[in-house]
């Protein structure tokens, strides 16, 4: 009897400093990533296998204590997006979404400079609910951050959700969010 072969449930890759990185969402949820052995941003045979790292967050327990904990998407909506770019101050950045386990909400995750990732603004500052099963997917353009999403509150008269712009200045953590479109038909 064949053993059934496990896939990642999602994955996404950015470039960041001339690296690859690969993120991908287990079929628990936990979200990891693999950082290209290459140095030059150029694949071959020769270069070896990526470094498997689990994407960990440090919070505050009840007692004020920092741990740190992996992160994990909500069992309904395990689907990430990821964003890599370069601040007015010459840092390296990835941001990354996904949808808060037992939740829903959509969350940020910060990197800067290859450092320890941290919570961003998106989902800590603001609280917009994602629908189960839906997508998420970002960009930067200009000098602004974009998360493309629908929102759980937002369902035209044919039942349909409607999808937003979640959006932020780069280096700022007020985000809004409009909707860009009217009347959608799936």
């Amino acid at each position: 009897m064949a053993s059934q072969k496990v896939t990642p449930a999602d994955m996404v890759s950015v470039e960041s400093n001339s690296t690859s990185y690969l993120y991908f969402v287990n079929q628990k949820g936990f979200i990891s990533s693999l950082k290209s052995s290459s140095t030059d941003g150029v694949e071959a045979e020769s270069a070896g296998f990526y470094k498997k790292e689990s994407v960990n967050v440090t919070k505050k327990d009840s007692d004020d204590n920092e741990i740190t904990v992996p992160v994990k998407t909500h069992a309904d909506l395990k689907q990430i997006a990821a964003v890599a770019y370069k601040d007015p101050q010459n840092r390296y950045q990835v941001r990354l979404y996904y949808a808060e386990e037992g939740t829903l909400r959509i969350r940020e995750l910060c990197r800067t400079d290859g450092g320890k990732w941290y919570e961003g603004a998106l989902g800590r500052t603001t609280s917009y609910k994602l629908p189960a099963g839906s997508s998420i997917s970002a960009n930067v353009q200009g000098a602004q951050l974009k998360v493309f999403a629908c929102s759980d509150d937002d369902v035209n008269e044919e039942g349909n959700q409607e999808l937003s712009c979640f959006y932020a200045q780069l280096g700022s953590r007020d985000w809004a969010r409009r909707r860009v479109t009217n009347d959608i038909k799936y």
